[in-house]
């Protein structure tokens, strides 16, 4: 088992921002919501960033609690809905936080430093 550090699971999460960013460039939600292997794509994007926001989460919790701007639980809370109920994820919703929520973070995590 790999021992990450705290800058490593940052480093994950805006990854995996960047990268669904990039898979969604140029799409848009019409063309999102029946293309089954990009929605695919963003559960597992969004599972990297809940897991990654567990771990630092578990292993930092003094690092979360002085960045309470970041919503470090609702990240977590998201890979847990989409993990579990991956029958019945809303991509309309996924689709709003890839487009809204995911930008606005990353620059969040762009100001804070471990």
């Amino acid at each position: 088992m790999t021992d990450f550090r705290l800058p490593d699971y940052l480093e994950h999460i805006r990854d995996a921002i960047l990268e669904a960013q990039e898979l969604l460039q140029g799409m848009d939600k019409a063309v999102f919501l029946t293309d089954r292997r990009t929605q695919l794509a963003m559960v597992a994007l969004v599972g990297v960033i809940g897991e990654a926001t567990g771990n630092a989460l578990r292993r930092y919790p003094e690092f979360a609690e002085s960045h309470s701007e970041v919503p470090w639980h609702k990240m977590r809370g998201l890979r847990d809905r989409v993990a579990h109920g991956y029958f019945d994820v809303d991509f309309e919703a996924i689709w709003v936080i890839m487009q809204r929520d995911l930008p606005a973070l990353l620059e969040q995590l762009r100001t804070i430093e471990p």
